[in-house]
């Protein structure tokens, strides 16, 4: 593995299983120089305790020329059209370093306190009922479209104040700037459809955030509005930007999450009948479905200065990408890493990397793992079998940020 080979993520070898490849990389190159199209270069960082360092370091920016490399693949006469709403994206407060960051986070984290969580929990054990009621009915789903998808994207939506009549179109619009955020293979004209989901996106709240000005609600977005009024250091772009920012947040990786969640238990049946057997592994195992295949693979960062990695030279401004995906992986930290396995580390705080770590710890884990929660018991409750439906191709989204299955098929009964 020279140190300027390029390396294909979406090659559909890598996409249907990237582990033995970070294995790889864990053993003979912690710290790997990857070319990529357009001249752009990223280090890749995929031991445990490099990833976990690094995600807590301040040495590393999470904004910089993130997002505006991404227009490497294009000639440079055609990035100006893009340039626009790539730099609105980049006030996500994943893109933010402190104390932009540290402002907006105190004010987001309001939204996702126990107290504002615990009215919408009801509303999740409500249409998680209902949804898998649906299932119960035909004894059968594809469960990313009769339930993986829609549950995360209902409880975001009602979090946002927004009307459920919305929901199918923005998920349909976060879904391609999740082709964007997920490293997909971009053209120009795959940038266009990305660009005008985001001003559709961005528009649509700009109405409703006027709304809510003049009508407040119990929501997570009247609560940021009353922040912005208090903080004028929190502009209206900020506030539209982000809205967006928690709509994709709030449903990609809890969707992915369910479905491998879901995946990994059929196919490790020894697992899912221990689960029965003992309801109360259900934390432990959801846990382990989050490390096992983590629903967020990569965190990209910029260096801020330059520093020396396992005898690599590291200079300021270069890109890099730690690997939560692998390091969820690390023989060091976790025993026999390729075994799933629910009844791992009991009452031992949780080591996985999968909501990332440090200040840019996933806003909405908790919202994520209370999905999951509820999920997982109500199908053990309800069903008495639920098997993959035989022969059905098993295919991964060709996303390499992004790991999560493009459709399960089931039977339950």
């Amino acid at each position: 593995m020279p140190d300027t080979q390029f390396i294909d993520f979406t090659d559909p070898e890598f996409i249907d299983n990237p582990y033995p490849f970070y294995k790889r990389l864990r053993e003979d190159h912690p710290v790997y120089w990857m070319e990529r199209p357009g001249g752009q270069g990223s280090w890749l960082i995929s031991r445990y305790e490099d990833v976990s360092k690094g995600l807590k370091s301040k040495s590393f920016s999470a904004g910089g020329e993130r997002g505006t490399t991404t227009l490497n693949v294009l000639p440079p006469e055609e990035r100006a059209e893009f340039q626009g709403f790539i730099s609105l994206m980049k006030k996500f407060i994943m893109f933010l370093d402190q104390p932009k960051h540290t402002k907006f986070r105190k004010l987001a984290n309001k939204g996702f306190t126990k107290r504002n969580l615990e009215p919408i929990e009801a509303y999740i054990q409500k249409e998680a009922e209902t949804l898998i009621a649906e299932i119960q009915k035909k004894g059968k789903a594809e469960f990313q479209q009769e339930y993986a998808t829609l549950l995360p994207a209902m409880v975001i939506t009602e979090m946002l104040g927004a009307p459920q009549s919305t929901r199918e179109e923005m998920v349909a619009r976060t879904n391609d700037l999740a082709h964007l955020l997920g490293m997909g293979r971009l053209t120009r004209e795959r940038l266009m459809e990305i660009k005008e989901s985001y001003h559709a996106l961005h528009d649509y709240f700009e109405k409703h955030i006027a709304e809510l000005r003049a009508n407040p609600k119990p929501n997570i977005l009247s609560a940021l509005i009353t922040a912005q009024e208090e903080n004028t250091q929190f502009t209206d772009d900020q506030l539209y930007a982000n809205s967006v920012g928690l709509m994709l947040g709030g449903h990609e990786t809890t969707r992915n999450l369910l479905m491998t969640g879901l995946y990994n238990l059929l196919i490790h049946p020894d697992q899912l009948q221990l689960l029965r057997d003992h309801p109360d592994l259900l934390y432990q195992a959801v846990e382990e479905m989050t490390r096992y295949d983590s629903p967020l693979q990569f965190v990209g960062r910029i260096a801020g200065e330059d520093m020396e990695m396992h005898g690599q030279n590291i200079a300021k401004g270069d890109h890099i990408l730690f690997l939560p995906g692998s390091a969820n992986r690390d023989p060091s930290v976790f025993e026999n890493p390729d075994e799933f396995d629910i009844q791992r580390d009991p009452g031992k705080p949780v080591k996985h990397l999968a909501y990332g770590a440090g200040p840019h710890l996933c806003l909405g884990a908790p919202l994520a793992r209370m999905e999951a929660h509820i999920t997982f018991r109500l199908l053990l409750d309800t069903f008495s079998t639920i098997e993959l439906v035989p022969d059905q191709k098993i295919e991964w989204i060709n996303f390499p940020v992004l790991r999560g299955l493009v459709r399960l098929d089931v039977t339950c009964s």
